[in-house]
């Protein structure tokens, strides 16, 4: 042990610990050259915020939609004709209006009959719109009007009086105060006297005076 330690101290301290670092040194590398290690990997585990993600779905979703819709838009061609500044065939949106297709021609001029269009129809494909002439239009209703009058008066006359030459016992049965047994009698006198020659000759049937008369006169003629 002496010798050791007197060895030790002839050699010297700094050298001493030189060696030893120079051991440690050559020993370490030689252990990492025999057992080489790989290196750990760090995993961070990464939460996914799964909300976010169905909300930019969604959202893309519409977006998509939106697009699709937009590409599909179905087209309809209509013509438009009349008292408007551009006459033509116009290409519309399906479910466009009438107001629409006026407004694609360059709009109405001041003589259009206005009252005679229904700007909020909805216009279909193959559609022609004619927006008559307001002076032409106004013309137009005052014939039909008159027509319409005489057609209804027409109609009144067919309606409310009974032929008593022709008329059946059911169709007599409709006048004021003629019930069945007058209905007959009327139809016997037709048979044995021939046929009225004026309506006055009503009252020569049994039960039919002036006051009767007087209510049935307004429904009842003898001839077309």
């Amino acid at each position: 042990m002496e010798k050791i330690l007197l060895a030790l101290k002839n050699f010297g301290i700094h050298k001493i610990l030189l060696f030893i670092v120079a051991v440690g040194i050559i020993i370490f590398t030689g252990f990492n050259f025999l057992s080489p290690s790989q290196p750990e990997e760090l995993v961070i585990p990464i939460e996914l915020d799964t909300e976010s993600l169905k909300t930019t779905d969604s959202h893309d979703s519409e977006v998509e939609s939106s697009i699709t819709e937009e590409s599909v838009k179905t087209l309809v061609f209509a013509e438009i004709k009349g008292e408007v500044n551009h006459p033509g065939v116009y290409q519309l949106n399906e479910g466009d209006r009438v107001i629409n297709l006026i407004e694609q021609a360059g709009g109405l001029t001041y003589m259009a009959a206005t009252d005679a269009i229904n700007q909020a129809l909805v216009v279909t494909d193959q559609m022609t719109l004619i927006v008559p002439n307001l002076e032409e239009w106004e013309a137009d209703a005052v014939i039909n009007e008159e027509t319409l009058v005489q057609n209804n008066e027409v109609q009144t006359t067919e309606l409310t009086t009974v032929n008593i030459n022709t008329a059946d016992i059911n169709s007599l049965q409709t006048l004021p105060g003629i019930g069945p047994k007058k209905a007959e009698a009327i139809i016997l006198y037709r048979e044995e006297q021939g046929s009225f020659q004026t309506a006055e000759e009503i009252m020569n049937i049994s039960g039919i005076g002036t006051k009767t008369y007087e209510k049935l006169a307004p429904y009842i003629r003898v001839g077309d």
